[in-house]
Protein backbone atom coordinates (compact mmCIF):
# COMPACT_ATOMS: atom_id res chain seq x y z
CA UNK A 1 0.00 0.00 0.00
CA UNK A 2 1.36 3.31 -1.12
CA UNK A 3 1.06 6.64 0.79
CA UNK A 4 -0.87 9.01 -0.90
CA UNK A 5 0.63 12.27 -2.33
CA UNK A 6 -0.86 15.62 -2.58
CA UNK A 7 -0.82 16.13 -6.71
CA UNK A 8 -1.66 19.74 -6.18
CA UNK A 9 1.33 20.35 -4.30
CA UNK A 10 3.61 19.08 -7.54
CA UNK A 11 1.73 21.18 -10.30
CA UNK A 12 3.54 24.12 -10.01
CA UNK A 13 4.64 26.84 -7.34
CA UNK A 14 1.28 28.60 -7.50
CA UNK A 15 -0.40 25.51 -6.53
CA UNK A 16 2.19 24.24 -4.07
CA UNK A 17 1.02 27.73 -2.28
CA UNK A 18 -2.76 27.23 -2.75
CA UNK A 19 -2.03 23.81 -1.79
CA UNK A 20 -0.60 24.45 1.59
CA UNK A 21 -3.65 27.31 2.25
CA UNK A 22 -5.84 23.65 1.84
CA UNK A 23 -3.55 22.37 4.05
CA UNK A 24 -3.80 24.82 6.53
CA UNK A 25 -7.67 24.60 6.54
CA UNK A 26 -7.96 20.98 6.80
CA UNK A 27 -5.59 21.19 9.95
CA UNK A 28 -7.60 24.18 11.47
CA UNK A 29 -10.98 21.89 10.82
CA UNK A 30 -8.80 18.70 12.49
CA UNK A 31 -8.05 20.42 15.44
CA UNK A 32 -11.94 21.68 16.07
CA UNK A 33 -12.99 18.24 15.13
CA UNK A 34 -10.78 17.23 17.51
CA UNK A 35 -11.55 20.42 20.48
CA UNK A 36 -15.48 19.28 19.81
CA UNK A 37 -14.77 15.33 20.49
CA UNK A 38 -13.37 15.86 23.31
CA UNK A 39 -15.25 18.16 24.62
CA UNK A 40 -18.15 16.16 24.09
CA UNK A 41 -15.83 13.33 25.66
CA UNK A 42 -15.34 15.19 28.94
CA UNK A 43 -19.08 15.75 29.29
CA UNK A 44 -19.89 12.40 28.83
CA UNK A 45 -17.06 10.82 31.09
CA UNK A 46 -16.70 13.86 33.50
CA UNK A 47 -12.90 13.05 33.63
CA UNK A 48 -9.89 14.19 31.23
CA UNK A 49 -7.76 11.34 31.52
CA UNK A 50 -10.86 8.82 30.76
CA UNK A 51 -12.19 11.33 27.90
CA UNK A 52 -8.51 10.73 26.39
CA UNK A 53 -8.22 7.24 26.38
CA UNK A 54 -11.41 6.78 25.04
CA UNK A 55 -10.61 9.54 22.17
CA UNK A 56 -7.35 7.70 21.56
CA UNK A 57 -8.98 4.31 21.17
CA UNK A 58 -11.89 5.87 19.20
CA UNK A 59 -9.22 7.29 17.04
CA UNK A 60 -6.62 4.08 16.62
CA UNK A 61 -9.70 1.07 16.11
CA UNK A 62 -10.24 2.54 12.38
CA UNK A 63 -6.98 2.69 11.48
CA UNK A 64 -5.98 -0.10 12.66
CA UNK A 65 -9.03 -2.07 10.70
CA UNK A 66 -7.70 -0.40 7.86
CA UNK A 67 -4.66 -2.50 7.63
CA UNK A 68 -5.41 -6.01 8.86
CA UNK A 69 -2.11 -6.95 7.27
CA UNK A 70 0.01 -4.50 9.73
CA UNK A 71 -2.49 -4.26 12.31
CA UNK A 72 0.44 -3.87 15.28
CA UNK A 73 2.55 -1.40 13.13
CA UNK A 74 -0.35 1.00 12.28
CA UNK A 75 -1.65 0.62 15.41
CA UNK A 76 1.48 0.82 17.30
CA UNK A 77 2.34 4.29 15.77
CA UNK A 78 -1.61 5.14 15.79
CA UNK A 79 -2.06 5.37 19.59
CA UNK A 80 1.03 7.21 19.89
CA UNK A 81 0.60 9.91 17.31
CA UNK A 82 -3.38 9.66 19.56
CA UNK A 83 -1.50 9.74 22.35
CA UNK A 84 0.87 13.02 21.35
CA UNK A 85 -2.50 14.64 20.41
CA UNK A 86 -3.89 14.45 23.74
CA UNK A 87 -0.94 15.38 25.45
CA UNK A 88 -0.14 18.50 22.95
CA UNK A 89 -3.83 19.51 23.44
CA UNK A 90 -4.30 18.97 27.11
CA UNK A 91 -0.92 20.38 28.19
CA UNK A 92 -0.50 23.43 25.87
CA UNK A 93 -3.56 24.48 24.21
CA UNK A 94 -5.36 24.16 20.79
CA UNK A 95 -2.97 26.18 18.80
CA UNK A 96 -0.10 23.73 19.35
CA UNK A 97 -2.27 20.93 18.18
CA UNK A 98 -2.87 23.27 15.08
CA UNK A 99 0.82 23.43 14.59
CA UNK A 100 1.09 20.01 14.84
CA UNK A 101 -1.61 18.95 12.57
CA UNK A 102 -0.37 21.46 10.18
CA UNK A 103 3.30 19.76 10.21
CA UNK A 104 1.86 16.56 9.69
CA UNK A 105 -0.13 16.86 7.34
CA UNK A 106 1.98 18.89 5.01
CA UNK A 107 4.86 16.59 5.59
CA UNK A 108 2.66 13.55 5.06
CA UNK A 109 1.16 14.93 1.48
CA UNK A 110 4.22 16.29 0.12
CA UNK A 111 6.66 14.28 -1.67
CA UNK A 112 10.22 14.96 0.63
CA UNK A 113 13.58 14.06 -1.21
CA UNK A 114 17.23 14.96 -0.89
CA UNK A 115 17.41 14.26 -4.64
CA UNK A 116 16.77 17.96 -5.39
CA UNK A 117 17.72 17.74 -9.10
CA UNK A 118 14.18 15.87 -9.60
CA UNK A 119 11.72 17.62 -10.84
CA UNK A 120 9.87 17.54 -7.95
CA UNK A 121 12.83 18.60 -5.08
CA UNK A 122 11.53 22.55 -5.39
CA UNK A 123 8.21 21.43 -4.10
CA UNK A 124 9.73 20.01 -1.30
CA UNK A 125 11.91 22.39 -0.83
CA UNK A 126 8.89 24.88 -0.60
CA UNK A 127 6.87 22.86 1.82
CA UNK A 128 10.26 22.72 3.93
CA UNK A 129 10.38 26.47 3.63
CA UNK A 130 6.87 27.03 4.72
CA UNK A 131 7.74 25.70 8.25
CA UNK A 132 10.75 27.04 8.42
CA UNK A 133 9.15 30.03 8.07
CA UNK A 134 6.48 29.48 10.56
CA UNK A 135 8.87 28.29 12.85
CA UNK A 136 11.00 31.23 12.99
CA UNK A 137 7.70 33.38 13.28
CA UNK A 138 6.29 31.50 15.72
CA UNK A 139 9.65 32.20 18.08
CA UNK A 140 10.29 35.58 17.10
CA UNK A 141 6.22 36.10 18.49
CA UNK A 142 7.26 33.71 21.22
CA UNK A 143 10.34 36.59 22.47
CA UNK A 144 7.63 39.61 22.59
CA UNK A 145 9.91 42.13 21.59
CA UNK A 146 13.05 40.91 24.10
CA UNK A 147 16.57 39.81 23.48
CA UNK A 148 17.57 36.34 22.84
CA UNK A 149 20.36 36.84 25.31
CA UNK A 150 20.25 38.98 28.11
CA UNK A 151 22.93 41.76 28.88
CA UNK A 152 23.62 39.32 32.13
CA UNK A 153 24.69 36.59 30.44
CA UNK A 154 26.97 38.99 27.60
CA UNK A 155 28.88 40.49 29.97
CA UNK A 156 30.27 37.53 31.60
Amino acid sequence: MQPEINTTLLAGVRQSIGGAFFVLSLSFITSVGIYVLMFVLRVITRRDWIAAAVFVLLNSLPVIFLVPEKWWLVGTISLIANSVAMFLLFRFGMVVLLAWNLAGILISSSPMTLHLSAWYGANALFCAAVLLVITFWAFRISLAGRPLFSEALLET
